[in-house]
């Protein structure tokens, strides 16, 4: 999220709505884009899932050293929860539990 005040955001709307259907500015919309999604916060994220896609250790690895604080909620027993904790890296290895 990110606070944005109503002047700036009638303008991109504007702006954006204007360009998003011609195929000449694509590198204008990316730009308009990314101008947007500057200097946001998280402010959360849910997900539920029984199987571990790609990447998700990785990322949740990048959330926690990025201070991203992450839960997880499981009915699990508690070595299952403790695998899949180490296996997405939420829990280091060399953690005592």
């Amino acid at each position: 999220m990110r606070y944005l005040p109503k002047k700036d955001a009638n303008e991109f709307i504007k702006e954006y709505t204007q360009i998003q259907s011609n195929s000449q500015m694509v590198e204008r919309r990316k730009e308009l884009e990314h101008k947007i999604e500057r200097n946001l916060t998280l402010i959360g994220a849910v997900a539920i899932e029984d199987k571990l896609q790609d990447e998700v250790a990785e990322v949740l690895s990048q959330f926690k050293h990025a201070g991203i604080k992450i839960n997880m909620l499981t009915g699990d027993k508690l070595q299952t929860a403790i695998n899949i904790g180490k296996a997405c890296k939420i829990i280091e290895e060399e953690t005592i539990i």
